[in-house]
């Protein structure tokens, strides 16, 4: 074909100058093509004739149309018509604007799921992070410190949606107390990433344990005790009360409490430090001193640690006057209790009739020990049990601080056949044990 012969347009093209292009800065559009005679240019946007604007503005020829400023409103298709006697063509191009979200991103908001007036731990927090509209939609980000959290990032949805979100929702403990939360917002149109902030948390917490000392395994009567009772941080401070046996201490009472002190502790919070002083009685013995935290809002008993005082005292005879006679049917056996009450335990050793210690090596005798709390019950059993096994038994309880006796009267009965198979008691003397004189005493009559 010879270069004058007639040509419709052919080889339409559109270059854009930046793409995408920034919102406020200026983007060219440019449409080339070939054709005899040269072609004619027109533009389109949105399929439509491209509208009277002053921030456009087209070439000499129509073959370039430059936009100053670019605006949001501007990111849509246009279309570049190239015109001469033979025929037209057209080709299209999308300008695709970046543009940040609205003014004022991102915003932080902290929603607290409480039953109280202010969040404690325990509690279920939401912190959300928001930006309306942007293209894209920016990158937002909750940060702890240096750490990213797994937040649930959402973008608009629907014509009418143009929020986009990241929520963290998580259940508070003391580490959030003093703690603040960042969001961070980026986007392509920004050089450096925008941020809010959750603002410094307050959230009530309960100390996560106490420490009760001055206090070791024993005391005597007229040591000094001091006991002290020490908190784990705690918002807000927490209040001591001391508790002897389930029963408030008050400054009426013998025990002596302390001024409180009140100092720094972990999480943002307090630690409390509270005492308790007493010179011991022997009434103290097996006596509970309980130190008790309360939260001041809430006034609910958070924490309790608790010790038993316990005072040596020589052992003490409990057995009643049952137990220092017994009757038992021969060849039956027959269980002797012994009784004491004592701090520390007792050992408990049994001599027999002749003032002899009894041991478990034979199948005749076994003897036990039972202990409940400072009552310490020995058992000496005696199986099958026969006249040469009646008499006297001896029970020693001795501590580090004493000894004690108990003498127990084991009394026989037989069967007489003659008459009919009834059990008759045996009969004994007045018998002296261990320089003792016993009256024998028939329990049956």
């Amino acid at each position: 074909m010879h270069w004058s012969d007639p040509m419709p347009p052919a080889n339409l093209s559109i270059h854009i100058s930046e793409d995408p292009v920034v919102e406020y800065s200026t983007a060219t559009l440019t449409c080339s093509s070939s054709g005899n005679p040269d072609p004619t240019y027109g533009w389109l946007q949105n399929v439509e004739p491209l509208p009277g604007n002053e921030r456009y503005e087209l070439s000499d020829n129509n073959s370039k149309l430059t936009i100053t400023p670019v605006l949001r409103e501007d990111m849509m298709e246009y279309s570049c018509v190239a015109t001469n006697d033979f025929g037209s063509d057209e080709a299209n191009i999308y300008v695709n604007v970046l543009y940040l979200p609205d003014n004022g991103w991102p915003e932080c908001m902290v929603t607290y799921y409480t039953s109280e007036n202010e969040p404690k731990a325990g509690d279920r927090a939401e912190i959300t992070c928001t930006a309306t509209d942007g293209n894209p939609y920016p990158s937002l980000v909750w940060y702890n410190g240096s750490n990213v959290l797994d937040g649930t990032y959402t973008t608009p949805e629907g014509e009418d949606d143009k929020i986009t979100s990241n929520v963290f929702e998580w259940s508070l403990t003391a580490y959030d107390n003093g703690k603040k939360y960042q969001c961070e917002g980026d986007h392509p149109a920004l050089s450096t990433p925008r941020a809010c902030d959750t603002g410094v948390l307050d959230i009530k917490f309960a100390p996560l344990s106490a420490l009760l000392t001055g206090y070791t395994d024993t005391a005597r009567k007229g040591d000094r005790v001091e006991l002290s009772c020490v908190t784990d941080s705690s918002n807000p401070v927490s209040i001591i009360s001391w508790y002897k046996n389930y029963k408030l201490i008050t400054d009426d009472d013998y025990e002596e409490i302390q001024e409180e002190d009140i100092r720094d502790g972990g999480f943002h919070g307090k630690v409390t430090e509270g005492g308790l002083h007493f010179d011991v009685l022997a009434s103290h013995n097996e006596n509970e001193f309980s130190c008790k935290t309360t939260r001041i809002e809430y006034s609910e008993e958070d924490l309790t640690v608790s010790v038993t005082t316990f005072v040596y005292y020589a052992p003490l005879v409990k057995n009643n006057e049952e137990n220092q006679q017994q009757t038992v049917n021969l060849t039956d056996t027959a269980d002797l209790l012994c009784e004491i009450n004592s701090n520390p335990e007792v050992e408990i050793t049994w001599f027999d009739n002749d003032n002899k210690t009894i041991s478990n090596l034979t199948d005749k005798f076994l003897a036990r020990k039972i202990t409940s709390d400072t009552i310490t019950t020995g058992v000496l059993t005696i199986f099958n049990v026969s006249e040469s096994d009646l008499g006297y038994y001896r029970c020693h309880a001795s501590n580090e601080i004493n000894g004690v006796n108990f003498i127990i009267n084991l009394w026989g009965k037989r069967k007489e056949e003659s008459q009919g198979g009834a059990y008759a008691d045996i009969h004994q003397t007045d018998t002296e044990y261990m320089g003792l004189v016993f009256r024998n005493r028939n329990p049956g009559m």
